[in-house]
């Protein structure tokens, strides 16, 4: 592989295909930290983190690193210069879900995204208990399970249905629920994977309204986005999230595909 890949639209497959092979290895080694009594420290912002962030971050970082020498890289487990914008780089959350990590759940996975001029245009995310792996291209996106691919293209699902976080269950997602009343079905799930449902057609909405990181959803967002979804931003003006802010810090967003009455949903989050 060419170690000076430009990160040109003619060379995404290949990029993709990096960042897909990057993915699977830090998946097969965080298995094995997850089948050991592994032990969990806390960061200095008081999140948890595991020997399997660490190992995982490692591994993506050594296979991006020589194939894209000169491309900002910024990672959750990496220190990074918060006073610096860039125009085009990586984002990787190497073990998005540690809670669900712990809790020993599965439902945990490895994010990779390639932001150009704030938009998440590749993205991989895997989950390394099934093998199961969503992507984007930046055209299209799919799952493979088991060898077998599939083309995600959102269609609007039968019922309404809310994709939430399954460790972030917070008074504002409660209350939200409130004001949009009992017809609806709710999906508890960990980590970015609540994209992927959105993307898959089984959930409408993945609504947000606490702290998230840019790492925490831009891979989600690239494979949302090529499949036909949005992730709209609750507190300007419902535009589509954008990427490379100083602080890397998101405000409250609503993913979704094809469903009626958007707007007055939107309206309703705001209200939260």
């Amino acid at each position: 592989m060419n170690e000076k890949l430009e990160l040109k639209e003619n060379n995404y497959k290949e990029i993709i295909d990096i960042f897909r092979e990057a993915a699977t290895k830090a998946s097969k080694v965080i298995n094995d930290i997850y089948s050991t009594n592994f032990e969990t420290e806390l960061k200095s912002d008081n999140t948890p983190v595991t020997k399997a962030d660490i190992e995982s971050n490692k591994i993506i970082l050594k296979i991006l690193r020589k194939q894209f020498p000169s491309i900002p890289i910024i990672s959750e487990e990496e220190k990074y210069n918060k006073n610096k914008v860039y125009n085009e780089f990586i984002l990787i959350d190497p073990l998005d879900g540690t809670k669900e990590f712990i809790n020993k759940n599965g439902e945990f996975t490895v994010n990779i995204a390639l932001i150009q001029n704030k938009i998440p245009k590749l993205g991989v995310v895997q989950l390394p208990t099934s093998g199961i792996q969503y992507f984007s291209d930046g055209t299209e996106s799919f799952k493979i399970n088991k060898n077998k691919k599939k083309k995600l293209i959102i269609k609007q699902t039968k019922n309404f249905t809310i994709a939430c976080s399954k460790s972030h269950l917070d008074n504002q997602i409660l209350r939200f629920l409130d004001l949009i009343g009992n017809k609806h079905k709710i999906l508890r799930k960990g980590s970015s994977l609540k994209f992927c449902l959105v993307a898959e057609s089984k959930a409408s909405i993945y609504i947000r309204f606490g702290k998230t990181m840019e790492w925490d959803i831009a891979a989600g967002h690239s494979i949302l986005r090529t499949s036909g979804g949005h992730v709209k931003n609750l507190n300007y003006k419902s535009n589509e999230i954008k990427y490379g802010k100083k602080n890397l810090q998101n405000s409250a967003f609503i993913a979704h595909g094809k469903i009626d009455d958007l707007e007055k949903i939107i309206i309703l989050a705001k209200q939260v």
